[in-house]
């Protein structure tokens, strides 16, 4: 989907996503991750990042667990192009391409012990369709780890957002931040068979919800 807008440009994605790296997971995050997940998945899981974009989420974790193995999986050429072009410590992550829209994703049954998604649910035609994509590839005992936007008023998200002359693309994502309240996710997640084990908000602007499948 390569366009001049810069909402969906995917080379001016990458950058952005870069450059707020710090800011989109700082250590309020990592903190829930140690303290919600960690204990449940051990030393050397099975992992995969949906909708991994720049790879930046799978190069922390590699940092965090060096025998974990990762996967990660995106639809955008240029994501997948940057996140190859990483360093990793330990063993390179494996990458798919595949539109999370579509099931089934390109993972096998009962294979992950985590299946994170940052920032991309949202954005999603259905997340149902991913929800069960979830259950279906984690083993018993694994979790979910869902790390999105939460709605905020109008007002909240430009100012959070550093003010209406900070991004040309802000008004055109607005609708896709704000589209779920935090009640509306962890609804989403019981209806599709997950248990809440952990929340948190590591920013104002986002929720962390960390499940396991009933």
């Amino acid at each position: 989907m390569t366009t001049a807008d810069s909402r969906w440009n995917e080379n001016a994605m990458v950058e952005r996503m870069s450059s707020s790296r710090g800011r989109r997971y700082p250590p309020e995050f990592w903190a829930f991750f140690d303290s919600a997940v960690l204990p449940r998945i051990g030393d050397a899981p099975a992992i995969a990042d949906l909708g991994c974009g720049p790879g930046l989420l799978l190069q922390d974790l590699a940092l965090r667990l060096p025998g974990a193995t990762l996967l990660g999986v995106d639809v955008s050429d240029a994501m997948l192009a940057n996140a190859q072009a990483l360093e990793f410590s330990g063993g390179a992550p494996s990458f798919e391409q595949h539109d999370l829209n579509d099931a089934p994703y390109p993972v096998e049954n009962a294979s992950l012990d985590l299946c994170v998604t940052a920032s991309v649910t949202c954005f999603l035609d259905n997340p149902l369709v991913l929800f069960a994509e979830v259950r279906r590839t984690l083993r018993p005992g694994g979790v979910y780890l869902l790390y999105d936007w939460r709605r905020q008023t109008l007002a909240d998200y430009i100012e959070n957002r550093g003010g209406l002359d900070a991004d040309p693309a802000l008004m055109g994502v607005q609708p896709y931040h704000n589209r779920f309240t935090v009640d509306e996710w962890r609804w989403l997640l019981a209806e599709s068979g997950f248990e809440l084990v952990g929340e948190a908000h590591p920013r104002i602007s986002h929720v962390a919800l960390a499940s396991v499948p009933r």
